[in-house]
């Protein structure tokens, strides 16, 4: 995870920790505020991120990066891949938003193993 991505200092000192893009209207929608946890769920699992609000995604949509080890979005998707060229699809998936619960979250977290 990440051997490209964060092979460097730069990257980690920009954006030191996972997020996800939620339009403005679907943050109020959900109680959701700059900065908060919040848990982004699919079929095939959860992550944790923190919230940033821009109109840079369509309302009901959502984006993450997918580098981040400690949370994974690649555990929302599917591993399907392109035969030809051996690459990921895009990652696309339906998906549930809240924010966290701060003490579940706290729970989870320490159940998890520590990123490397």
């Amino acid at each position: 995870m990440a051997t490209q991505t964060r092979r460097d200092g730069a990257g980690q000192a920009k954006q030191p920790e996972n997020f996800v893009q939620i339009h403005p209207g679907d943050a109020r929608k959900h109680g959701i505020s700059e900065g908060d946890t919040v848990v982004v769920a699919s079929r095939r699992g959860e992550v944790s991120a923190k919230a940033r609000i821009t109109r840079d995604v369509k309302r009901g949509c959502i984006w993450m990066p997918l580098h981040f080890a400690e949370a994974r979005a690649n555990l929302l998707t599917n591993a399907a891949g392109d035969t030809v060229t051996g690459t990921a699809e895009y990652k696309v998936c339906a998906v549930r938003i809240h924010r966290a619960d701060p003490l579940r979250a706290s729970a989870r977290e320490r159940d998890q193993p520590a990123a490397k």
